[in-house]
Parts: C-alpha cells; structure tokens; sequence
C-alpha cells in the first residue's frame, strides 16, 4: 500500500514536470513580429505569426518586432557653414526588414541609427549656411534619410522617413 502510494506520487511530479517543461517550449509569434529560432547560437529558422514548439534547455528565441519605430533626435547642436550655432530636433522613422541581420549585424540597432543620424545631421548642417539651412529644410531632412538608409540597411533596417522638426538659432 505504501509503496503504491509513493509510486503514485513520483508519477505525479514527473507528470507535472513534464507539464512544466512542454508549455515553456511552446511560443506564440505574433503578426508584428518574427521570432529567430537559436541552437546553441546558431539561428536555425525565422518563425513567422502562429505557435511554434522548441527544444527545451537547448533552442532559445529571439523576437523581432517588425513595426514602425520613432527616434527623436532632440537637442541636436550643430554649427553652420558661416560659423553659427544651431539647436536641430528631428526625427526619424524605422522599420526592421530582416530580423536576421538585425540579431547577426547589430546588437542595439535603435542604439545605433541613433548615433548614426546624430552624427550625419551634424555634417548636413555643416554644409550649409544659416540662410540656405532654413530655406532648404525638405532636402536636409532628404539627405539625413538617404545617409542613415545606406549605412541602416546592412543592419536589416529601413529608414521610412526622417524630418526635421525645428531649427533653433
């Protein structure tokens, strides 16, 4: 009777272990995202929306969210080609295209187009005189587009639009 007993609950805890192990490898990808399957490492598929089994202890996931994102870029100093100090506020506006190269290229690709658009708007605004800048503000806002696009685009990331939204003297 005893031993009976103690079978019964060994049973039951490697029942609910078993349970416990099986709903940790089930995920569910949603339609904004793709899921990136890794064995030990390596990526091994690009899950898109439904529900998806993996290994458990040796697959691990990683989610690439596919919808628009924003960067402001505020407070921006830069100084024109006549030599004067401007404040730039801009933004930016992103999407994944590849969620491969986003996880392999990049560790923080906000981070990093960021930085890169900061950068650049610095040196768009160099090349321009106070005058010209303010008159010409659709082809800088162009220009910081087409700069960060190329260099974003080895990373799986597309720059929709960038805009500049104030320019302070």
């Amino acid at each position: 009777m005893l031993e009976g007993l103690l079978i019964l609950g060994v049973g039951f805890i490697i029942l609910i272990v078993a349970l416990i192990i099986l709903t940790g490898s089930i995920y569910i990808v949603k339609q904004w995202e793709n899921v990136a399957v890794l064995r030990f490492g390596r990526i091994i598929k690009i899950n898109k929306t439904g529900v998806y089994f993996k290994i458990p202890f040796i697959d691990s996931i990683r989610r690439v969210d596919f919808r628009m994102r924003t960067l402001d870029l505020r407070g921006q100093k830069a100084i024109t080609k006549d030599n004067i100090s401007v404040g730039i506020d801009a933004v930016v506006f992103l999407r994944v295209e590849d969620a491969q190269k986003v996880i392999l290229n990049v560790v923080d690709y906000e981070e990093a187009v960021s930085k890169y658009a900061q950068t650049s708007i610095r040196d768009i605004i160099g090349q321009y005189t106070l005058d010209d800048l303010l008159a010409s503000r659709e082809q800088v806002a162009k220009s910081l587009k087409n700069i960060v696009d190329e260099l974003s685009a080895e990373w799986g990331v597309d720059i929709t639009k960038a805009e500049l939204q104030e320019i302070l003297t």
